[in-house]
């Protein structure tokens, strides 16, 4: 019980990656040819059920992830569901519904993206005070807002690159205006 306190989303990734193996293993079997459509609804609710209970109560109680990323989990269970059964199992999910689930994620992970920034904001405006410069804060509310991690860490450098730059064109373009007014206005 300890383990999965420490480390709740590597042991949530061990659980699915077991039920994915087995149900290969279910769809490839004799049995699943003698019955396609009950096996078949078996696996849809493993992977669109089960597997997002187990996140629940794996990864969410534990306080790894908040309650809103069960969606996507739900929506990825689908999509394997999707993958891994044979094609014409489930008529409502090909065509137009499987272009819906993908939207679905899609929309999910963009909501998911959004508050992770507007978070960052927050946290910069609130730590960004006593910093002397967006050099300084940015890499701080970074790692109190993602952790510190190595992604993390080249994103900060990556926007950190980027800030310089557009700071040094602005630079640019003004002492451009001072002196050669004549080309700032051709563009």
């Amino acid at each position: 019980m300890e383990r999965i306190r420490q480390h709740p989303k590597s042991i949530f990734l061990i659980i699915v990656l077991m039920v994915g193996v087995a149900a290969r293993f279910i769809v490839r079997s004799p049995g699943f040819a003698a019955h396609p459509g009950s096996l078949s609804w078996a696996l849809l609710a493993d992977f669109s059920v089960t597997v997002p209970v187990v996140y629940l109560v794996v990864v969410v109680r534990s306080g790894a992830a908040g309650l809103l990323s069960v969606v996507p989990v739900v929506l990825l269970g689908v999509l394997r569901a999707r993958a891994v059964l044979p094609p014409g199992r489930f008529p409502l999910m090909e065509g137009h519904t499987a272009a819906a689930v993908f939207a679905g994620l899609e929309v999910a992970a963009l909501g998911y993206a959004f508050s992770r920034v507007a978070r960052l904001r927050r946290t910069l405006r609130r730590t960004g005070g006593p910093a002397p410069d967006f050099a300084t804060a940015f890499p701080l509310a970074m790692a109190e807002t993602f952790r510190t991690s190595m992604p993390v860490s080249v994103v900060a450098a990556e926007v950190l690159t980027l800030d310089r730059d557009f700071t040094l064109y602005r630079r640019g373009k003004a002492a451009l205006r001072l002196t050669a007014p004549f080309l700032s206005e051709a563009h």
